[in-house]
């Protein structure tokens, strides 16, 4: 009788925990039903676009850190560009990628404890350029109970403040939290929204499924059983947390109709990272060159390697460009640069500068000048 017992109270014990959600959830709002019907309309009339004729999305991401004066909330450079190579493997599919442009760490006890409540503000002071860039944010959401939160893709103006992804700071490791956020920055709702309810999340190829049925991973599960299809529990926008790794086709078509509202782009000639991404680019493609180059009646050449998009993705999350060198880059006008030394296992800047075009004007002079100036640590040398 005994042993029967603990067998009976175990397995209702487990029961509970294998049902129980994680803390914190989404504080994403659910989409307005008219908002949701205008898109489905807009989707099925959607011209062929400036993103559907390229090959592949560039966005570029603004991240802002909040801190305590203690630096609780603090993330290694480490951890966030890993928080954004697992979200371009999410997106690697979609032909979307995120490059991690500049991060912007800020001391505020207040907005870091409150950021929930009171993010409006912090939005005004520190949004970068929404238009172009992908602002997140990171501070203490879980104490408000949420995960992440982030505003739907058309509920503002494309260059609003408040256009934004929002993660808990002990959250940016926790990919499917950063891949269903960004889901919603680019216009998605949750797959349950309205439950077994037309319009549900208006994609018809996300099945309608039931809150009751969340935080499961079973492919079998069919919270609607009157309408078609199981419960997609596999999906970024459901919850699950475990086995969220898709988004369907429909909901990619979503996210690039919403894309047309902003003018994100990594292309412009102009600008130091596009400078840095091609001159990478093109010194390894030199590389590839001179390993294989020779006759293929004689030369084993991986061709299918070399064209394979998952090595190109691996090669491009290898580049990376810091806007932390040289001081401020508003100082420069062209390529910067900077020169290091290792002494005694350690790295010091040996020679460092740019090009400032414009410089004398900016500081009173009629005459525009071209200038390129460098600083050297003569105790270096």
């Amino acid at each position: 009788m005994f042993k029967v017992t603990i067998n009976i109270l175990f397995i209702l014990h487990f029961g509970i925990l294998s049902a129980q959600a994680p803390v914190g959830i989404c504080g994403t709002q659910d989409m307005p039903v008219n908002q949701v019907l205008e898109i489905k309309r807009g989707i099925q009339n959607m011209p062929a676009s400036r993103y559907r004729d390229t090959e592949a999305i560039h966005i570029l991401v603004a991240w802002h850190e909040i801190q305590t004066e203690s630096g609780q909330g603090y993330n290694s450079i480490d951890a966030i560009n890993a928080c954004i190579e697992a979200l371009n493997e999410d997106y690697l599919p979609h032909d979307i990628f995120f490059t991690l442009d500049t991060v912007n760490r800020v001391v505020n006890d207040n907005w870091f404890n409150n950021w929930y409540d009171i993010h409006t503000d912090g939005m005004q002071a520190l949004s970068f350029d929404p238009y172009h860039y992908l602002n997140i944010y990171t501070a203490d959401l879980l104490s408000a109970g949420v995960q992440g939160f982030a505003y739907l893709g058309n509920q503002f103006a494309a260059s609003h403040p408040q256009q934004s992804v929002n993660l808990d700071h002990d959250r940016i490791n926790s990919t499917w939290v950063v891949t269903h956020e960004v889901g919603h920055h680019l216009g998605l709702p949750h797959t349950f929204q309205g439950d077994c309810s037309e319009p549900n999340d208006g994609i018809d190829d996300t099945p309608q499924h039931n809150e009751s049925g969340l935080w499961s991973c079973n492919p079998s599960q069919d919270t609607c059983p009157s309408d078609p299809g199981n419960d997609p529990v596999t999906n970024y926008m459901n919850y699950s947390g475990y086995c969220q790794t898709e988004y369907s086709p429909g909901q990619h078509d979503w996210q690039l109709y919403v894309i047309e509202n902003y003018d994100f782009k990594i292309g412009d000639s102009e600008t130091f990272n596009t400078i840095h991404v091609l001159s990478e680019a093109i010194k390894y493609g030199h590389q590839m060159r001179s390993k294989h180059v020779g006759d293929p009646d004689f030369e084993s050449i991986p061709v299918d390697d070399l064209i394979d998009k998952n090595a190109s993705k691996a090669f491009y999350n290898k580049i990376n460009f810091s806007s932390n060198i040289n001081r401020s880059l508003e100082y420069y006008s062209g390529m910067v640069f900077n020169i290091t030394v290792n002494k005694k296992g350690k790295k010091f800047s040996l020679i460092s500068g740019g090009r400032y075009d414009g410089l004398l004007k900016n500081l009173g002079s009629k005459k525009n000048t071209t200038a390129v100036g460098a600083a050297i640590d003569m105790s270096l040398l």
